[in-house]
């Protein structure tokens, strides 16, 4: 009785089915397509009111009128503008000299 070469033959098999005839992924129709873009959508921003001012914000954001977030102060939001209205006097004063 001649000696068979399990190892090949089930090697010849494995190469001959899984790398060869591969079978070919499902194509995603128009359909299928759709129904997973359905999340994509853009939400519209959601805004709270300012207890303190009344302004509109969004949540869970400092209020960009007051500087407050949840009755806190947490900007000096006066301070800011103090401050960039004095930087541009500087400016135009360095401007025209």
């Amino acid at each position: 009785m001649p000696f068979f070469d399990y190892r090949q033959w089930l090697q010849n098999i494995l190469n001959s089915v899984f790398w060869q005839t591969m079978v070919v992924r499902m194509r995603a129709n128009r359909s299928h397509r759709d129904n997973r873009r359905s999340h994509f959508a853009l939400k519209e921003p959601r805004f709270s009111l300012c207890k303190d001012c009344g302004a509109t914000h969004l949540r869970h954001r400092v209020c960009l009128t007051c500087g407050k977030y949840k009755g806190h102060l947490v900007l000096d939001i006066h301070a800011k503008i103090e401050k960039k209205a004095k930087k541009t006097k500087e400016r135009s004063a360095s401007n025209v000299k």
